[in-house]
This record gives structure tokens, sequence and C-alpha cells, in this order.
């Protein structure tokens, strides 16, 4: 038996996340808002949007396992395994929002002799928004359980060896703001204002240093720090319950002909059913209006009520800021729940059918391999052949604008008298009913491959081993990118254009053929050293892609002929954006590994151990540029201290500038195309360390990025100034893990 507990904290005190969203593109463009006079022409490259939250978290988490094994003879056992574990988290954040964009395309501005580096406006027509809060939820509880059973079976015999295996698991995670008593976020506003920010780029943050708001309709200064000025428009609830079930079958089986060859064979079945299911109500908060009419002041006004909490000591970036408690917040809401109200049936259908899905993935596979030992046991090679076929079976929702209308026997509308369609029902709550049906969207996806490998190791001398190796891989795609839900607007109420985020049931995945070669040495004076290089063709990687969707492609995604036909031939442009086999590319790498015993030193530093490992990769093919998720360069190294009751690790991870996203679209009205996400550089240091009292006791403690530094993401196109790119800023803190361990 076997028993664990540990507890993780996040520090919450200045290690904030930070977005500056910037405009990047230097010309408006036209999409599917109006045109307004003088806002389609040049544009500053100025900060549209500013965000900061800081996050509080801790975590615990607590396993049991047990086991027991029986030998059934000489040559068979079979054991069983029993693993359960808990974990639960609570989280709570404090965020806030200064939007210096408004509608109908009025960008920001950078004033007139200001640097654009570190100064940023809105346009002064009081489109300036500032939020505390926001709608997502930012407050949550969330638990755990998971259970996992383990059946094997083993042979053991001179010339046949048998290991079968089967597994369950089952893991439910629940999340639920209501449980806690706090609201899962809350939404209170400032509006109608002119602002100004300054200090960009002069310190840590990416944001600015300061603001000046000025409310526009009397040009009043405001306060954009204290909770009392602003309006609360809402809150949102939070309830979630996630299931996944797995199960697994395998045998392997291995026939040994003499010391020479060996041939093993088997088949596996693995099937994961997750069943998921979220629903996130926002109310609109309207606030007591007899409160309102004594005092002169709006409903919503946040002064109004016992909302704001002092105690909160939650700093932005130096600043005291007075929030709103989501305590508080919740506390009215139960108590005067007539203060409040429902966003909208609509909202709460559609988002009943859109966080409500079941994907099951069935992947079933075999195998051939022969182990071959020639000149003296000096060459040994492995070769063989693997077969896998996956099936993907999705639910998810489905919103069909065109389900409240009434057809003829051809599929067409039935016209209404007077103009119009004749509908199904003219009540608004009921039509809600008939447009979003919740799991009304099904589809699936098979494929399959073999996937060839050869491995040959020899034995120069004892110490030197030359290895080369050969494999195809299989990338499988996400789930959710080939069976998702899908919307099916209604072509009378598009005027211009409309896209619509699907799935791709026609995703393959990606291949790679990768070729190894390497050297290593063993234990020559106490160290182990390997050196190699590899290239890895892969075909049809994926990524992002936007189109133009014709009758047939809608067809395709189950949309009525009639109704397909109406889409693609009115007035406004459908697209469709998905997951595509975008192309092939070539990766070329060079790595490197090295550890070294010290035996050298006094007998009790004799078990300190040094190693680290270096990783160089190019990228290259027609479409290198597309290829995003690979590090070009990481390097990870440490050092180890083992004694019979104590240990101490301490290591540091590198890893390069990375792509992480790219724009395609050329519609996008602030980032041009072929823009990037890029991470910067970042450097990790771990400690662990661990200290038995005896075989069944430990006790253990762990710092992961013990010196915390910022984590930043850059946003940029070939001709984006230096001063505009750092678009995420994460305050990594030093997460301190500490546990015990029992064994009995």
């Amino acid at each position: 038996m076997g028993y664990s507990k540990s507890w993780r904290q996040r520090p919450a005190d200045d290690t904030p996340v930070e977005y500056a969203d910037w405009n990047l593109r230097h010309e408006g463009i036209s999409n599917s808002t109006p045109k307004i006079e003088g806002n389609l022409g040049p544009k500053d490259i100025a900060l549209r949007y500013a965000t900061w939250s800081q996050l509080a978290q801790i975590t615990s988490t607590e396993n049991i396992q047990a086991g027991m094994e029986f030998r059934l003879s000489r040559n068979d056992t079979l054991a069983l395994t029993i693993q359960h574990r808990e974990v639960s988290s609570e989280q709570v954040s404090s965020r806030m929002r200064w939007q210096f964009t408004g509608a109908q395309q009025r960008y920001p501005v950078v004033p007139a002799g200001a640097d654009p580096a570190t100064t940023t406006q809105s346009p002064g027509f009081g489109n300036a928004t500032i939020t505390m809060g926001q709608a997502a939820p930012l407050n949550y509880y969330e638990g755990t359980d998971t259970t996992h059973l383990t059946l094997r079976y083993k042979h053991t015999g001179p010339k046949w060896r048998v290991d079968a295996q089967g597994v369950y698991s089952s893991a439910v995670r629940k999340r639920d703001s209501r449980v806690r008593g706090y609201a899962a976020s809350y939404i209170a506003e400032l509006r109608d204002l002119n602002m100004t920010g300054y200090g960009m780029n002069t310190t840590d943050s990416i944001l600015p240093t300061s603001y000046e708001a000025i409310y526009h309709p009397d040009q009043t200064p405001i306060d954009p720090y204290d909770g009392e000025t602003y309006r609360l428009t809402g809150l949102r609830e939070e309830y979630a319950r996630y299931e996944t079930k797995n199960m697994e079958g395998r045998i392997d089986a291995e026939r040994i002909f003499n010391r020479f060859l060996s041939f093993k064979t088997g088949a596996a079945f693995t099937r994961q059913d997750r069943d998921n299911q979220r629903m996130m109500p926002q109310y609109n908060f309207n606030g007591d209006a007899a409160l309102a009419s004594a005092t002169g002041m709006q409903a919503q006004s946040v002064s109004l009520y016992d909302f704001v909490d002092d105690s909160i000591d939650i700093k932005m970036n130096g600043r005291s800021v007075r929030w709103l408690n989501p305590v508080k917040v919740y506390d009215l809401f139960k108590q005067r729940p007539e203060f409040f109200e429902l966003n909208s049936s609509s909202e709460y259908y559609q988002m009943k059918a859109n966080n409500s899905k079941r994907m099951v993935e069935d992947i079933t596979a075999g195998y051939l391999r022969f182990d071959l030992r020639l000149f003296g046991n000096r060459l040994h090679t492995v070769f063989g052949a693997r077969y896998e076929r996956t099936r993907v079976e999705g639910w998810a929702g489905l919103e069909d604008q065109t389900a409240v209308y009434q057809y003829d026997e051809n599929g067409n509308r039935i016209p209404k008298p007077g103009g119009g369609f004749l509908m199904v029902t003219d009540d608004p709550s009921q039509q809600t009913r008939y447009i979003y049906k919740e799991r009304g969207f099904n589809d699936e996806k098979s494929y399959d491959g073999i996937y060839p490998s050869v491995n040959m190791n020899f034995s120069i001398t004892p110490n030197f081993v030359a290895r080369a190796a050969y494999a195809r891989t299989i990338g499988r795609p996400n789930v959710n990118d080939i069976v998702a839900g899908f919307r099916i607007p209604d072509s009378a109420g598009i005027a211009s254009s409309v896209t619509i985020s699907v799935a791709n049931p026609g995703l393959e995945p990606w291949t790679a053929d990768s070729f190894h070669l390497s050297l290593d040495s063993y234990y020559i004076k106490g160290g182990f050293g390997s050196i190699g290089v590899y290239k890895k063709k892969i075909s049809k990687f994926i990524g992002n892609y936007r189109f133009l969707a014709d009758e047939a492609i809608l067809r395709a995604y189950g949309v009525p002929e009639a109704e397909a036909k109406n889409l693609a031939e009115g007035e406004g442009a459908i697209f469709l954006s998905r997951k595509e086999n975008i192309g092939n590319a070539e990766l070329t790498g060079f790595e490197m590994s090295y550890r070294q015993d010290l035996f050298f030193l006094p007998a009790w530093l004799r078990k300190v151990q040094l190693w680290v490992n270096y990783t160089h990769i190019a990228i290259d093919g027609e479409k290198a540029d597309e290829f995003t998720g690979f590090t070009p360069d990481s390097l990870s190294a440490g050092i180890n201290y083992i004694r019979p009751r104590f240990s101490l690790r301490i290591a540091c991870a590198y890893q390069g500038e990375t792509k992480a996203w790219i724009e395609k679209s050329s519609t996008n009205e602030n980032v041009p195309p072929y823009a990037a996400n890029y991470q910067a550089a970042y450097t990790r240091w771990s400690v662990t360390a661990e200290y038995s009292f005896s075989r069944a006791l430990t006790i253990f403690a762990n710092c992961s990025d013990v010196f915390g530094k910022d984590l930043i993401i850059y946003r940029r196109a070939s001709d984006t100034p230096a001063y505009a790119q750092k678009y995420t800023r994460r305050s990594n803190p030093a997460y301190i893990t500490i546990g015990v361990k029992g064994t009995f």
C-alpha cells in the first residue's frame, strides 16, 4: 500500500498576467462594419486594450494505492492494483481591463507630439471603457476524483513470455462557484470615457503605468482604482461536470527461438469516453430602483451597496485598488434576487447546447517485432511494424437559425402573406428551443495506417555504441478539431459576411518519417555521453485555415439543400474557419547529453552527479514559415546528490524563442497577415528534496521556477516596431509543493 499528500500554493503577491493588445495594421479595412467617414484611412500603431489580472490559487492532492500479487504457478503471476486520487483546487482572480478603442472602427491614436512607445489615447468620442472583473468565470472551486484499476497477468517460460493487462479508470471533475458562496465572476464598468495611458515600455510591466480617465458627457475626471465609482452590470455563476472514462486492454507475446532471435507480437484496444457539461448563467444587475430614486443615483452604482472590500490587498502594479468582493456580490444575489435578471433565455439555451459534448475515441492496434543479435551480440537489430486504427465520434451542440421556419415538401420555406415566412412559433422564448439543440450535431471520423520502425545498435567497443534508427510516427489531431458543434445562420440576416468556426471531419493525422544517428559512450571514468543527429520529414501538418464556403461544403456539414443554396447564393458571404492539413516540413536536429558521477570527491560527496542535455532544431520545407510549436534550441542541466535517506536535485531548463501562433487571415482589422506570436526564450530553475525517516515514510518538497522571471510573448510582423511587440507578460511565481509519502 502507498499514500501521499501534497499541497501547492501559487503566490498572490505581485505575480500578474498582462495582455497588451496593439493595433499593428497601418491601414483600416472595411469588413462587416459599415464604413465610417475618416476612419478607414491610415491608423496609428497604438495600444487598443490593456488587461491586468492577478491569480490566487491553492491545490491539494491526496493519493492512495494498494496492490496485491498472486503467484499462480512458478511461471505465472496475476497482479491487481487500485489507485484513487483526489485533487481539490480553489482559485480567485482580480482583473481590470482598459479599452481604448470603440465601436464603429474608432481606433486608438497617439496624441500629437507624444511618443508612440509610451502613450496611447482613445479617439475622443467617449468610446473608452474600463472593466473590473469579466464575463468569463474567474473564481471557482474544483474537485477531481480519479479511480484507476489495473489487472495484469504475466507468464515467463523458457520459450514463451506473455504479458496481458486490463486497465479501467474513471475521472470526474466538478467545478462549482455556488457551493462556496461567491460569484464565479462579476462585471463592473466605467463607460463613455475619454482615456489616455502613459508610461508604456518604461518598467517591467507591458501596460501603461498610469491612466487619465474623463467621463465624456460632462468632462468629469474619474478615479479608475476606486470600485465605488463603477456600475455593476452583472454576475455569472458556474457549475460544470467533466467525466472521462478510459478502458484499455492489451496482450504481448514473445517467442524466444534462441539467444540470437526472438519474435514479439501484440494487440491493444483503448477507448476514451469524455462527457462534458458546463453551465455559466449570466445575470444582469438592475439594482434597487427605490434606493436609486431616493438618492438620485443610478440603480447599478456600486456606491449604493456594500460590495467594496478594503481588506482585499491586491495591488495593480503597485497601485492600491478598491476591489469588489465576489462574496458580497453573491450575497446580494441570494438575498435580493429581484435585483437581478437572467441575461436572456436565448443565451441560456445557447450555452446549454454549446457546452454539452460527448466524445468517444477508439484506438485499435497490433504489431509485429523481431529482435536479432549478430556478430557475437555486438549488433542488435529490432525491426517491425505497428498498425493503428483510430475512430472518433462526437456529439455537440447545433445552432440552427433556420429551424424556426416552416418548410414545404420540397424543403423550401413557406411564404407568409404580406412578406416573410411562416414560423413554427411566434413566441421568441420558444424559438430558442428550436434554434439550439443540445448534442444535436453528430459526426464521426476514422483513419488508419501502418507505421514501420528499425533500430540498430552496434557495439564498437564495450564502452562505445553506434545507433541508427528509422520510424514512422503519427500525430493525432485534437478530437475537438474533428468533431464539434455547428451553426447554421439565417441567410436573410446576413448583409455582408459571417465567419463560422467549425470542426473538420476530413482532418487527417500528420505523419513523420524520422531518421536518427548517434554515438554513445558508457561508464568511462564514471561518465556517460551521447551525441546524435536526426531528420524528421513531417507530412500533412495541421494549421488554421479560413475559406469561402460554397453550397457543397455547407451540405457536407448537414445544412439542408435549400438553405445551403440560400446561404451560398445570398448577399452575404459565409466563411468557415477550421483546422486543415496545410503542408509538409522537415526538421533537422542535433542533440547531445552527458552525465558524470564525481567519484573523485571525498566519500560523503561521491554520490554527486552532474548532467546536461542540449538539442538544436532547424526547419525547412514548403510550409516551414507556417509551422508552429517547435523550439529551435533547448538546454537542460542539473546536479543530483543522493544518499540512502536524503536526496537533493537541482535543475535548470532553457527554452529558446518559440513560434506559437500565426495570423493567416487578411481580414483581421488589427493584425496583418502572417504576423505571429513568439514565446520569448526562458530559463527555469527547480529544486527537489526528499528525506526518508524509514522505508515506509518520506517527506518531500519541490520549488519550481525558483527565480520566477517574467515570461514574455511577442506578437509581431516584419514591420512591427519594437515598442509594440510585447503582447503578454506572465509573471511566473516560484511554486512550492510540500508533501508526505507512505508505503505500508
